[in-house]
């Protein structure tokens, strides 16, 4: 029976957990880390001598960190923090039916071994085998969220997404506005989605329990 505090969980889903550790950490460290740069920077600037005509410390500042501010590094880095905690939601989708197929002696098709499932693929296989529907509203706004941050550079293009991904006071033009708690809140949905989906891929993988269609 599926128990995460003991250990009886597929291999798919024990790589999520080390990856999701990582990717939280890197997130609250980078933050960290990029205040403190900032922050010491600006003293520095702050405090250097000045003659006659001295220099606006926000053009200095603006110079010595190449244009990237805070606010723009934070958003660049919950982007690919949300991106990349979407394509391990996927991985681990993958990998957890493939733990399954192999348990029944068989494997997804494709054509190319460096080929991962479609999203459509990895779907019906979780809707149709497992019983689990992991196409919730939650996950089709994270998924859509993505979509929007790696094609769309964080463009709001119509009325619908701008209603739902909501935009703070401070952002130019119809653009997503992240915030760390909302990123973490994401890979939380996320999460447990793959609780829902590892619950039945281990009874068909590790449990003994056979697939009506093999």
């Amino acid at each position: 029976m599926w128990n995460e505090s003991t250990g009886a969980v597929t291999r798919a889903y024990d790589r999520w957990r080390v990856t999701r550790r990582r990717l939280e950490a890197f997130l609250k460290n980078a933050l960290k880390f990029a205040k403190l740069g900032y922050d010491l920077l600006w003293d520095e600037l702050s405090h250097q001598p000045v003659g006659e005509d001295p220099p606006d410390i926000a053009d200095e500042f603006d110079k010595a960190v190449d244009g990237l501010w805070p606010y723009e590094f934070e958003q660049l880095l919950l982007s690919a923090v949300l991106r990349d905690a979407v394509s391990v939601f996927e991985y681990y989708l993958e990998q957890a039916a493939e733990e399954v197929l192999s348990a029944h002696g068989c494997t997804f098709p494709r054509r190319d071994p460096q080929e991962s499932p479609k999203w459509g693929e990895l779907r019906d296989f979780c809707l149709h085998y497992l019983g689990v529907d992991i196409s919730t509203d939650e996950v089709c706004v994270i998924r859509q969220l993505r979509h929007i941050l790696t094609h769309q550079q964080g463009e709001l293009r119509t009325e619908k997404t701008r209603s739902v991904y909501s935009e703070g006071p401070e952002t130019p033009g119809h653009t997503v506005k992240l915030n760390p708690e909302d990123v973490l809140s994401y890979v939380d949905v996320l999460g447990e989605v793959i609780r829902s989906v590892d619950r039945v891929a281990y009874e068909f993988s590790w449990g003994g329990r056979r697939l009506d269609c093999f």
